[in-house]
């Protein structure tokens, strides 16, 4: 899969995203690959599982940023959702916000392992 198919199956902000990466496709596409193995969707599962909030708001903070980098706007957005919700004391909200969560990334990832 090339980065634009890649970019058009995951929504990616590719024009946004490439401009951060100073146009260079191949630094963008290392960096994606990267983020395969970033701990922080682990560490932000784990913390729900255990009613964690504070890492659960430290971690969801973590991803959003990663996500906003590499332009998952989707991504994003639902851990901005799961920060408000912790800062707002609107636990009940976190699991549902979650699975949202859950589906996109690994949308996201499934479609990294096909970037060529």
């Amino acid at each position: 899969m090339t980065l634009k198919e890649f970019a058009e199956n995951t929504q990616m902000d590719f024009e946004g995203t490439l401009e951060r990466f100073a146009n260079m496709e191949s630094l963008l596409v290392k960096f994606l690959k990267k983020f395969v193995s970033d701990p922080t969707y682990e560490e932000l599962r784990t913390a729900i599982e255990n009613q964690d909030f504070s890492t659960v708001e430290r971690a969801a903070h973590t991803l959003k940023g990663v996500a906003g980098n590499l332009g998952f706007q989707k991504l994003f957005y639902i851990n901005q959702e799961i920060v408000d919700a912790v800062r707002n004391d609107n636990v009940d909200k976190i699991n549902t916000l979650f699975e949202e969560d859950k589906q996109e990334y690994e949308m996201i990832i499934e479609n990294l392992k096909m970037l060529d």
